[in-house]
């Protein structure tokens, strides 16, 4: 009994002792009907509301009652009761004002006064406690830690409730534990579960926790989107455009409760995008490289783990693969360039080790190379041939053309060859004769011991040309040889054949003609002089010293015989005419 109550009890008795000095009768009283005095609460004392029947007891009381007074133990105000109201009183109390979870009960003092009239000084008191009590609370079980490490102890305690005032604790492998707290130690990793049973006056509750117990963790950390995974301990990722981003997961670490991520090398070219001390978090890259990733786990049992994870930030690659010559019998093959990165295919199988002896016959070769951007291909085809002669069938031997005739088609054979020996094969397999000469044409193929060559020789004749230089006019009978006389060709003069020259002509027109003949057909030259003799030559329509008027117009010149040419000042050629020009005045001869 504390204090307050103690003073409360001894000022009851002196009231008490006042009144029967008075000469009073018993006091009236007031209880709970039935007399009792603890309640137990379903909920807890917070969170709910609870209503009680008291009744009062006159026990005998001879003085007149005016009224009473009941102070309920919560609040400053009191109740009025008439005794007309009757003696069963209903009060509802509000518990979630004043208590916790944890309060194991609230008291409360029921107080009545008895007044005799409206202002009695000295009222009759009287009192009657009542307890509202909690059930156990066996949620406020406290565990040191909710991922525990195999073979350590660590606590497991009932907390601080005065609720429960009894309690155990039962361990899923069958230990029971009468006192609080405990320190168990589990051996093996598992689930377990532990279940504390707690008591008190208004009864028994339980509850259970699961409990998870670990051992040392490992670091599993894996990134598990954004790229290619082509080995355990590397990973392959594309850099398209200016980034590219992965995840990564260290979920698979078992047990694990702490995490960090670090990038050991390159010192740049990177950004993290979420955190660094969580399970899953993503890191974006900027530049291409090598990145060496470190994950560093640990949970309860305080020995870390830690794993590195490589990343081989890479752009598109281009295969590379040089053109093979033929080969003659037998071919030794490495590709050109050879790169280990780089998977090959020969006629569809794929190949590793190189070189490699390919027997006589056709082989395409493709070289691919990927990575985490995608496969480039590139491929190449050869030949491994037989030793064959070759001949040329087409011109079957030296020949001629004439210059401008059709083209030649040239064919020789085993086929595969190449043409060479003059700008004028067109398309590798055709010859034009456009220009006069001799050509020295060669058909090769193979290379190596099996390197053959064939020749033919064409010579593109022209049309036959020769110089004839033509005779002039003369007056006087000539001796005529032409020029140049070229003994190969044939001449005529005035239709008749001429073997010998010189040849006498005599007056008249005459017309040579020259002709020689080759495989392309004939060629001619002609030639037409004449040879006139002396004639007299009269001015037909001008007199001697004739005078002229100076605006008659031109005046035409004629003269026997005709052919001459006039010459003089003021004369001019008009349309083959000549024609005087009499402008100015003055004698002209």
């Amino acid at each position: 009994m504390n204090l307050a109550k103690s003073i409360y009890f001894l000022l009851v008795l002196f009231l008490l002792s006042t009144s029967k000095l008075f000469g009073a009768s018993a006091t009236p009283t007031i209880a709970i009907v039935g007399g009792t005095q603890y309640f137990c609460i379903d909920q807890t004392l917070k969170d709910t509301s609870f209503t009680i029947v008291a009744t009062i007891n006159n026990n005998g009381f001879m003085d007149p009652i005016d009224h009473y007074e009941i102070n309920w133990g919560e609040g400053p105000g009191n109740e009025r009761i008439l005794p007309s109201a009757g003696t069963s009183i209903t009060h509802t109390y509000v518990l979630r004002k004043s208590a916790s979870d944890c309060d194991y009960e609230k008291e409360v003092t029921i107080k009545l006064k008895t007044y005799r009239t409206p202002n009695d000084d000295l009222p009759t008191n009287n009192a009657f406690d009542i307890f509202f009590r909690n059930p156990p609370n066996p949620g406020s079980m406290v565990i040191t830690n909710s991922v525990l490490c195999k073979g350590l102890a660590f606590n497991i305690g009932a907390g601080i409730c005065e609720t429960n005032k009894d309690v155990s604790f039962t361990l899923s492998t069958g230990q029971v534990y009468n006192t609080s707290p405990i320190r168990p130690v589990f051996n093996t990793p598992g689930t377990y579960t532990v279940t504390m049973s707690a008591s008190n006056f208004c009864g028994t509750r339980s509850t259970t926790r699961t409990l998870t117990v670990v051992g040392p963790t490992t670091a599993e950390g894996v990134p598990d989107s954004g790229l290619v995974v082509t080995g355990t301990d590397l990973n392959e990722l594309c850099l398209v455009g200016s980034s590219a981003t992965i995840r990564l997961n260290a979920g698979a670490s078992p047990g694990a409760s702490s995490f960090e991520w670090k990038v050991l090398s390159p010192g740049s070219g990177y950004n993290w995008r979420w955190g660094v001390n969580s399970a899953q978090t993503r890191l974006e890259f900027t530049a291409p490289g090598k990145y060496v990733i470190k994950l560093t786990v640990d949970n309860s049992c305080m020995i870390p783990s830690a794993k590195n994870i490589t990343v081989n930030v890479v752009t598109p690659t281009s295969a590379s693969l040089q053109a093979q010559a033929d080969g003659c019998v037998t071919l030794s093959y490495t590709p050109n360039p050879y790169s280990n990165g780089t998977t090959y295919y020969i006629n569809g199988t794929a190949y590793t080790s190189f070189p490699i002896t390919l027997p006589e016959g056709a082989y395409h070769v493709a070289a691919n190379v990927s990575n985490a951007c995608g496969v480039s291909s590139i491929s190449d085809t050869f030949a491994v041939a037989n030793n064959t002669p070759i001949s040329i069938l087409s011109p079957s031997a030296n020949i001629s053309l004439c210059k401008g005739s059709p083209r030649l088609t040239l064919t020789a054979e085993p086929a595969g060859g190449t043409w060479s020996g003059s700008t004028w094969i067109s398309g590798g397999s055709s010859f034009i004769p456009t220009i006069a000469g001799t050509y020295r044409l060669k058909y090769s193929r193979g290379s190596g011991t099996c390197y053959q060559e064939a020749f033919t020789n064409i010579t593109v004749i022209d049309t036959l040309r020769f110089p004839l230089i033509p005779s002039p006019d003369t007056c006087q009978i000539i001796n005529y040889t032409p020029s140049p006389l070229n003994p190969n060709l044939t001449y005529q003069v005035n239709n008749l054949t001429v073997t010998s020259f010189p040849l006498t002509l005599s007056q008249g027109t005459h017309i040579v003609r020259v002709s020689g003949t080759n495989i392309c057909g004939e060629s001619v030259k002609l030639d037409t002089f004449v040879v006139a003799g002396i004639s007299d030559i009269s001015i037909q329509n001008i007199a001697m010293d004739q005078i002229i008027c100076s605006s008659s117009g031109l005046f035409e010149l004629n003269a026997f015989p005709n052919g001459g040419t006039w010459t003089g000042i003021n004369v001019t050629n008009q349309s083959n005419k000549f024609y005087f020009n009499p402008k100015d005045e003055g004698t002209f001869c």
